[in-house]
Parts: C-alpha cells; structure tokens; sequence
C-alpha cells in the first residue's frame, strides 16, 4: 500500500470517528483537507472517487450502483464526432474522430 493510499484511509477512519450523526460532511472534507487531500472526483453510477493528494492519486472503487445501459452525460458528440479526455489536474483534450461508412 502506498503512503497516499494510508494517508488518505487513515484520514477517512479519523473523519468517521470524529463526525457528528447529522451534518458530518464538514468534519470529513476538513480532515482530508488536513491531510494533503487536495481535490475529489466522484462518479456517483460507478461509485468510484478520485482523490487527489499531496502524496499522489488514489482511486477508490465501489459497488457500482447500476450495470447495463443508463441515461448519463457522454464525453463523445456522435453529432460533432469529437470524444474529449479529462485529466486528474483539469486537464482537456478533444479529439475529432473521422467520418465512416459502416454497413446497415
């Protein structure tokens, strides 16, 4: 395990045992705030949280909340045919993708 990972897992045990029942959320942000958490990127259909921190990016994976095919927002223009990429710090990068014929 990675000093990232530790830091932030301990941070999350600290948050949770510090926390009120109702309203906990200042609690946790202010602790992984105290640790080197910097920023936090969560996909709510994939249950998964990026965390970025002073000792790198550490990804947390849960049970995805739905499987199959759902109404989300799509990082691909099928109209403009581009598909754009996200980077951890901010980062965009957009890419025109060329036109095909495919078969009916």
């Amino acid at each position: 395990m990675s000093k990232a990972t530790e830091n932030l897992e301990a941070a999350q045990k600290r948050a949770l045992a510090i926390r009120p029942r109702v309203g906990g959320f200042p609690y946790l942000a202010e602790t992984l705030r105290r640790a080197g958490v910097t920023r936090n990127f969560w996909s709510p259909p994939a249950c998964q949280s990026l965390f970025l921190t002073n000792d790198g990016p550490v990804v947390t994976q849960g049970t995805p909340l739905a499987t199959g095919t759902m109404d989300v927002p799509y990082d691909v223009d099928f109209l403009a045919r581009t598909v754009a990429y996200y980077g951890c710090n901010g980062e965009e990068y957009v890419e025109a993708y060329p036109v095909v014929e495919v078969d009916s």
